[in-house]
């Protein structure tokens, strides 16, 4: 899905709730409307519609607990020392947790409440995708939470943005950095941020869930699903660096020409 869209509007049959009418939660976001198609009785959980695909291929309809999901979300928070040993290697969600500090240093202001920077999800391993690419050198191109860290760290770390591959340079929206720069963010990443995780039991549709996370918690840095009172600045930041990557391309094939030797006529 495209970031920064918005979902669209919801019919009494499906579990998204349109950004800008998300229910309160446990974190009261910046958007406190409750929409009609979310209203529920006080003495029921509520559950999101979500589908298991069986061995013989057959797919079956599974409500999913939200607030469970929300409980494992908010939990304990795991440090990025020793994580590999914590993270299941199988699908499901995860928050990325920052203090008040880190979310001055991003220019975030003062956290509103106790809410995630980012929810994602990983339909193949929380493992993988949490530390092989969130919290891996060089993935910046294929980390949109990466490359929102990265705008915003832009200054402060002295990051550049460049094509996320040099040899086919193209996607500037998806901009890498450079192996040093994405040493530095790594590094930022790995001291000043903490994980945590929901998998569930059988293996499940994670998107439906995935967005009512969204929409219930509005993290700052998700720019899917919601637009937030911080959605501008993320996006203008990210631009910035979209720009530079853009303006690398144009800066190397300037060089070559100018290396090319000119033939005599």
């Amino acid at each position: 899905m495209a970031e920064g869209r918005s979902s669209g509007g919801a019919s009494s049959r499906c579990p998204i709730v349109p950004a800008r009418c998300a229910p309160q939660g446990r974190f009261p976001g910046p958007v406190r409307a409750r929409c009609p198609n979310s209203a529920r009785d006080d003495d029921t959980e509520p559950r999101v519609a979500s589908t298991i695909r069986l061995s013989n291929g057959e797919e079956r309809h599974m409500p999913v607990n939200l607030e469970e999901v929300l409980a494992a979300l908010s939990g304990p928070r795991i440090s990025l020392t020793g994580a590999e040993s914590r993270v299941p290697g199988r699908p499901g969600l995860y928050a990325v947790y920052g203090p008040p500090a880190v979310w001055k240093e991003l220019g975030l202001g003062k956290p509103p409440d106790g809410r995630p920077l980012y929810v994602g999800k990983s339909e193949s391993s929380l493992l993988a995708r949490d530390i092989g690419t969130h919290f891996g050198d060089g993935r910046t191109g294929q980390s949109t939470v990466r490359r929102s860290l990265a705008a915003l760290l832009r200054e402060h770390l002295q990051l550049q943005g460049q094509p996320r591959n040099a040899e086919k340079p193209g996607y500037f929206s998806n901009y890498g950095l450079s192996p040093g720069d994405d040493a530095k963010l790594t590094a930022w990443m790995r001291k000043h941020l903490k994980l945590a995780n929901w998998a569930p039991a059988k293996p499940l549709q994670l998107r439906p869930v995935e967005s009512q996370v969204i929409i219930r918690w509005q993290p700052p840095l998700n720019l899917t699903d919601v637009i937030t009172g911080w959605t501008p600045e993320i996006k203008a930041a990210r631009k910035l660096m979209a720009d530079e990557a853009r303006a690398w391309l144009s800066d190397l094939q300037t060089l070559s020409r100018a290396r090319t030797p000119r033939r005599e006529t």
